[in-house]
This record gives C-alpha cells, structure tokens and sequence, in this order.
C-alpha cells in the first residue's frame, strides 16, 4: 500500500470488514455497528476497493470470507484494539463516566452463571460501560483469543498459550437435576436407579465423551440419552417440562430449580471438577480499561483480590 493510499483509509472501513466478518451478513453487521444496511453496502465495496480483492463471496444466503480475508482478518482486528488503546493513552480511566464497550467471549455456560452477576455489578460501578459478548464453543475459546476476535474471556481453560494469562475464578462438578415429580426421586437415588432413566445430555463434540459419560465409564456403566443439545441455556426448562434427566454442571441447574419447579441431587458416581478461569490476551495489557474490568470479574468469585495484588 502507498502513501496516496493511506490518506485515503477510513479506519471505519475496518470496523465494516470485523462486523462483516464476525456476522456474515451486512444486515447483521448493519446492526451491530448501528448503521444503515446501504451503508455496510457501500462501505463493503469501498473496501473491495481499497483491498482490490472481492473479500466476501455470498453462500448459503450469508457472506463468507475469501481466503485472502481471513488471511487479513486478524492483522485488521489486532489494528483496531491498538487503535482504541492509542486513544485511550494519556487519558485515566474513570468506570464511573467512562462510556467504553468491552468485548469478551463466553461459552453459553459463562453466559448463565457469570455474565448477569458481571452486568449487575457494571451497573453499579460502571453505569456508562457497555459489554459485547461474543458466544464461542468452550472448546474453540482459545483460537477466539489468539485471532483478536476478543482480548478477554471467561470459560474452562485447560491450556493456554504463553501470549494469554489466565486467572482461576472458580470450580464447579455436576449435579443431577429432573422435575420434582420425577419418578426418579421415588426411591434411593443408587446408579442403577440412575441409569434406568432416560436422559437429556449437551454434547459439543460427538466424538468425544463428556464429563459425565467419562465419569460412567468408570463404572463399566452407560446411560440411555434420549435428547441431545448443544447448549446449556435450554438445559434447566427441559429438565422442568421433557421428563428427563439431566447431569449437568451445578451452577446451571442450581440457579433455576426453585424457579422452574425441579430438584437437584449429587450424582450416585464421583463428579468430576472443572475450573472456570479468566483469560487475558497480552495485547491488552496495560489498557487501564480493561485492567479494571478484569479486577470486577475477580471480584465476583474472589472478593478483595485484583490481579495486581
């Protein structure tokens, strides 16, 4: 790119290109930047323009991204955190008037049991910031970081790579949860009362068994499922209203049960546990926005510590 070009470069372009990216459509990326559909348009054949490459080809009544553009993508996404970075240098951080939006990724998971005690407590000591929550697969949390697609996430972090720190928040094991006139609670709740019952499981990757099945394994034992999800947030009213039972992670069950008329029990097997940390990629560090922003999210699960203590 040349000098003539440069002068000519709307960093807003860029914005276009990530939302495009991040959404596949220019209604959706419409949306999220707060613009006009015609205005991604135009923005879109700018870009097509400035790149001299088509960037976007239209499939399956969605734009997907030529190889040429996520080839660029995150050199452009990492361009746009330095930007809002260089903007905030030299200015303090003040939560309590700042209007900044942070973005972090949450498997649907984190979405349940931290993100409604994270914009509560926003509320009250960051009243102007805003939150972008970026939903990724627990298991693809780490590519969302190293690509900049988002700098911050909360999720089950098992390895991390060197440019991320990663700050434990919590532990969590499973529980048994079914409708409170569920057969099952009829009697003692042994494992081969357990596993005589038909069952609703959340499976990620069909190739691999999850928490509970490993932990049947054990136990030379299998469970029938009868429904399979690939989310957490229809868990807790299938449980409720499907007649089936499900062995979840407690703090997806335990919050809704009162609600939703269903009980909860520990497993009749030993439950695995697992740990939901915070992650922070490298490239937000010292941002002073986001160094508070994590210290709120540890203050959740460990009040009075802060990452520089």
């Amino acid at each position: 790119m040349n000098e003539i070009q440069l002068n000519t470069v709307d960093l807003n372009l860029l914005k276009v290109f990530n939302a495009l990216l991040e959404t596949g459509s220019t209604v959706g990326a419409a949306n999220r930047l707060c613009l006009t559909q015609s205005a991604v348009s135009h923005a879109l054949s700018r870009l097509r323009h400035l790149f001299s490459h088509k960037l976007f080809v239209r499939e399956h009544g969605g734009l997907t991204a030529t190889p040429f553009a996520r080839e660029v993508a995150p050199r452009i996404r990492a361009l746009l955190v330095q930007a809002t970075q260089i903007v905030h240098l030299g200015h303090d951080f003040d939560p309590a008037t700042s209007t900044r939006t942070f973005a972090l990724a949450m498997p649907d998971y984190a979405m349940l049991t931290v993100l409604p005690n994270l914009r509560n407590a926003l509320v009250g000591g960051g009243p102007g910031i805003g939150l972008e929550i970026h939903q990724t697969d627990g298991l693809k949390v780490m590519e969302t970081l190293d690509r900049g697609v988002v700098s911050m996430a909360i999720a089950n972090i098992p390895i991390a790579s060197a440019d991320i720190e990663t700050i434990p928040l919590f532990e969590d094991s499973l529980l048994i949860a079914a409708a409170d006139a569920h057969p099952i609670w009829n009697g003692s709740l042994t494992l081969s009362a357990y596993l005589a019952q038909d069952h609703l499981d959340v499976v990620r990757n069909p190739a691999e068994p999850g928490l509970t099945d490993s932990a049947l394994a054990a136990h030379d034992a299998t469970r029938s499922i009868k429904l399979k999800v690939d989310t957490f947030l229809v868990v807790p009213q299938l449980v409720a209203s499907s007649g089936l039972v499900a062995t979840e992670p407690s703090r997806v069950l335990s919050q809704f049960s009162d609600t939703l008329g269903y009980r909860t029990e520990v497993p009749p097997f030993k439950s695995p546990r697992f740990t939901i940390s915070l992650a922070i990629h490298k490239r937000i560090l010292g941002d002073l926005g986001y160094e508070w922003l994590a210290d709120q999210v540890i203050a959740l699960f460990q009040p009075g510590i802060s990452r520089s203590q």
